[in-house]
């Protein structure tokens, strides 16, 4: 009896997170496909000069000085019009859009900003996917680096540009150049050209398997994978590994796992020694 319960509750888990998993799979398709929409109006040249001459002046660098939380709350306002907004998190609509979401059957929004609104909604988008490039990659919000980065340590700095060279043009970017310029610090300058000739690759590239073994390790429940539920979740559920032309894909995979947990625990140790 007590197998039965036990198999059960970790069917239950592998039912619950198929289910979140493919809905954000979902939700990552939709907004790739709307930034490729957008990319593909931009390449029309009247269009993009336009665009570029009203991006002048506007910054999105500073809002990482924000915590995260702020500035996703901030970003989401001055992006989605307040009827959209209102439909969005109303919660009688909140069960029915997120089923909409999983099936793939959520409507495009009629919302089509202007010209003059793109630069706004450009910059709070830049930010925003910024923000979760960061989460993804290094488990660190740009907030937290740049944060790290005003109490001295270089590295969180460094980190920050690879993620969006950007913020070389905020306030904390501006300040930290001028300094390293006047008190003549050639290697800081020399690492930050480096920086801005490595840029991690955008979110959209990253591999899906790392956005959700990232959220199970933000949710404290990558414990409960073994490989045999790792092939079930991530092979046979959600597809979300891809076996390139791996002889024993289940092997492959829990390979791939162990090697994601190892690094994820030498960041997560190197942060902890940088604050003592």
């Amino acid at each position: 009896m007590a197998f039965s319960s036990t198999r059960w509750t970790h069917e239950r888990w592998l039912s619950t997170w198929a289910y979140i998993l493919n809905s954000l799979s979902h939700g990552i398709t939709a907004v790739d496909a709307e930034r490729n929409e957008v990319l593909e109006l931009l390449r029309s040249p009247d269009k993009r000069a336009r665009v570029g001459l009203a991006v002048n002046g506007v910054s999105w660098a500073d809002l990482y000085e924000w915590p995260i939380q702020a500035q996703f709350v901030w970003s989401a306002v001055r992006i989605i019009p307040i009827v959209e907004l209102y439909q969005l998190f109303w919660p009688a609509n909140f069960r029915k859009r997120f089923a909409e979401l999983h099936d793939g059957r959520m409507m495009e929004s009629s919302y089509e900003p202007s010209t003059r609104e793109m630069p706004k909604i450009m910059a709070h988008m830049q930010a925003m996917s910024a923000q979760l490039r960061a989460l993804v990659y290094c488990g660190r919000s740009m907030s937290d680096l740049i944060r790290g980065a005003r109490e001295g340590n270089d590295e969180d700095f460094f980190l920050a540009v690879r993620i969006d060279p950007a913020v070389i043009t905020g306030r904390f970017g501006a300040r930290r150049i001028q300094r390293a310029l006047a008190i003549s610090e050639p290697r800081f300058m020399t690492t930050l050209t480096t920086m801005l000739r490595t840029p991690i690759k955008a979110e959209g590239e990253l591999d899906r398997l790392q956005r959700a073994l990232w959220l199970l390790s933000l949710t404290k429940q990558l414990q409960h994978l073994t490989e045999e539920r790792a092939a079930e979740l991530f092979i046979r559920r959600t597809r979300l590994y891809r076996q390139h032309g791996a002889r024993d894909a289940q092997r492959s995979l829990w390979r791939y796992i162990q090697r994601w947990k190892k690094n994820h625990a030498t960041k997560s140790g190197q942060k902890m020694s940088s604050q003592f």
